[in-house]
């Protein structure tokens, strides 16, 4: 059974954090969290969620929704895929991470498309 190590931003968890956690726990994959420092977002960006959530009344059921989920940090298993996604500037060692435009935070992927075009997204590796 494959096994997968999830680090999440700490005190920045959202929605879909969770949502992937639960459709790898569903697709039989053994999945840990943990917690790391991140990359704050930043401020423009929370101004216009608000906004959005605001305009829309979308509030409180977006994936993108932060959320307050405490949960127990559990033992790291020597053969897990560890993904970052805590959008640090630099990934953690021998971690997977999402690229946006090549670089790891939300920032890129927001900036492409507040220009009209979409993010370029692609997955790398530290070794």
């Amino acid at each position: 059974m494959t096994s997968v190590r999830l680090l999440l931003p700490q005190g920045d968890t959202r929605r879909w954090h969770l949502a992937l956690r639960d459709r790898l726990e569903m697709a039989g994959t053994r999945v840990t969290l943990a917690r790391a420092p991140g990359a704050p977002q930043p401020l423009a960006l929370r101004l216009c969620d608000e906004l959005e959530r605001l305009i829309y009344g979308a509030r409180g059921s977006g994936l993108c929704e932060g959320v307050d989920a405490p949960f127990v940090e559990s033992e790291v298993e020597s053969d897990a895929i560890l993904i970052d996604l805590t959008g640090a500037e630099t990934p953690a060692k021998h971690a997977i991470a999402p690229l946006y435009d090549g670089a790891p935070r939300r920032c890129g992927a927001r900036r492409r498309l507040a220009r009209g075009t979409n993010a370029a997204r692609r997955v790398g590796a530290r070794d």
